[in-house]
């Protein structure tokens, strides 16, 4: 998945207890910016990117107008540490990497899929040249681990939700299932 290039960022903290932060970035070639008014009374956070365009509520809630991809929902959060939730698609939340041992290392995604959180977890074998052991995903009703060799999954799933985990994880899926 590829990542946000944030060109400026600027964090004034003034004198009146206020702290703005500006994030100029671009992604795939257009310019949009983030930014997050922090004071005593709470926070105001506002992005824009394209014809998108998002204001958070006092709850948190993102208010958007635009289209949200899942694609553009997961870069944001993963960029700005938010909660943007798409309302189709796979949405990254949040990612965590942990080392299990000097060779194991197992990439975890947490996302948003049809309402309900799930997770997409990818372990790499840097004993073996960082090749990738297995992949697992819970999403809602539907699961599966995929390794070199086998492919068990708990229904048949759509081809879009096996690309889109493709896309996030780097893990050729589609050969494996198919």
């Amino acid at each position: 998945m590829s990542k946000i290039n944030i060109t400026n960022k600027f964090i004034d903290e003034g004198v009146t207890n206020i702290i703005e932060e500006l994030n100029h970035f671009n992604y795939n070639g257009i310019d949009g910016e983030y930014i997050k008014e922090s004071y005593c009374y709470g926070t105001n956070k506002y992005l824009r990117y394209e014809d998108l365009t998002a204001v958070a509520t006092k709850s948190g809630r993102w208010i958007v107008e635009g289209n949200l991809t899942d694609e553009l929902a997961s870069i944001f959060n993963l960029a700005f540490k938010e909660d943007f939730k798409a309302k189709e698609g796979i949405t990254v939340l949040s990612y965590k990497e942990e080392s299990r041992s000097t060779d194991y290392l197992t990439a975890t995604w947490y996302v948003f899929y049809n309402g309900k959180r799930g997770l997409i977890e990818v372990e790499y074998d840097y004993g073996n040249g960082g090749h990738p052991e297995y992949l697992n995903f819970r999403l809602g009703e539907i699961s599966g681990i995929i390794t070199e060799t086998m492919a068990d999954l708990s229904k048949d799933i759509p081809a879009e939700v096996l690309k889109r985990i493709e896309d996030i994880t780097r893990y050729p899926i589609q050969e494996r299932v198919h």
